[in-house]
């Protein structure tokens, strides 16, 4: 739930002038439902041994597809899933 509330954060008005790393990030993303998403995901594969964020990657995807996600899309969801911890760096 701090990641949502961080991503949502993330989209008012002026939040981020004063940080300029975030605040170009936030000028590329084309579709901030796609960010949520991956953000509530992307801790799906704690508890199932190994690389959580590869686990849960595959487990993103097979989601997305499951909901009728466009194909980019579940892409993009797996992606920022399996590389959610290199963005905290």
């Amino acid at each position: 739930l701090l990641v949502l509330r961080n991503c949502e954060w993330l989209f008012k008005d002026n939040a981020l002038l004063n940080f300029a790393i975030p605040f170009n990030a936030k000028q590329t993303i084309i579709s901030p439902k796609i960010l949520l998403l991956a953000g509530l995901l992307h801790d799906i594969g704690k508890g199932l041994g190994g690389n959580h964020s590869t686990k849960g990657a595959v487990i993103a995807k097979r989601f997305c597809e499951d909901h009728s996600l466009s194909a980019t899309d579940a892409e993009t969801v797996a992606w920022l899933v399996e590389n959610h911890l290199i963005m905290s760096e």
